[in-house]
């Protein structure tokens, strides 16, 4: 049974028959893309396979467990294009950048 505040504010959500107010592409969809980058020591970049109609939000984490101990790394720049980052250790990046919704 559905809380009273839910029934009279959100019937549609807790339903199921409606899901767009609460919800915006995701998985590698039109507003998020994800990936890894093998990357050296100093600048490096990322170039989306297509563009973002607005500059994303990035988020970026080291994988390898060696570099992860002792790695320190900076996104330097984001553009709708791509962004750009230092590492002080060269390892793998995974990353995922997303324009939906407010961060």
């Amino acid at each position: 049974m559905a809380l009273q505040s839910e029934q009279n504010a959100h019937a549609e959500l807790v339903g199921g028959g409606q899901t767009s107010k609460h919800s915006h592409a995701g998985g590698n969809g039109v507003n998020v893309k994800s990936g890894t980058k093998a990357a050296g020591i100093g600048g490096n970049s990322v170039v989306f396979n297509t563009a973002f109609s607005s500059t994303p939000q990035v988020v970026l984490t080291v994988q390898d467990s060696i570099a992860l101990r002792d790695c320190l790394y900076q996104i330097t720049a984001v553009s709708p294009t791509g962004f750009s980052f230092d590492a002080d250790a060269a390892a793998t990046y995974a990353w995922t950048a997303t324009d939906a919704g407010d961060p």
